[in-house]
């Protein structure tokens, strides 16, 4: 989860399950680290790209001038459904179910 309001700033992204957890930076330039259970670290150095977002921010740009075809925006509106679903999927054993206001009855997450 994110916490804007962290009494320090740090940028890590950490996703922690049984066996260990990975780290790393959503916006610097280091490594990712996998640190396992038993405590052993390995790091997987790769180069970043020079601009990341440069295709979306262009694909946004073309729609908002106009320039997208009918089967760019059905392929995206198909993507939309098909994520959509998947993260419903993932998150229905833990909010139980996502087809009411699951977000004000907390007491029933796992």
């Amino acid at each position: 989860s994110f916490n804007f309001s962290a009494s320090c700033p740090e940028d890590m992204l950490r996703i922690e399950g049984t066996m260990g957890r990975l780290e790393l930076s959503l916006f610097g330039d280091e490594p990712p680290v996998l640190i396992t259970a038993q405590g052993m670290r390995v790091s997987y150095p790769f180069a970043s790209p020079k601009i990341l977002h440069g295709p979306m921010i262009q694909r946004m740009v073309d729609f908002l001038h106009g320039c997208p075809t009918p089967d760019e925006l059905v392929n995206s509106a198909e993507r939309a459904v098909r994520t959509a679903g998947i993260v419903d999927a993932a998150l229905r054993n833990f909010y139980r179910a996502r087809d009411d206001h699951f977000w004000k009855r907390k007491h029933t997450w796992l």
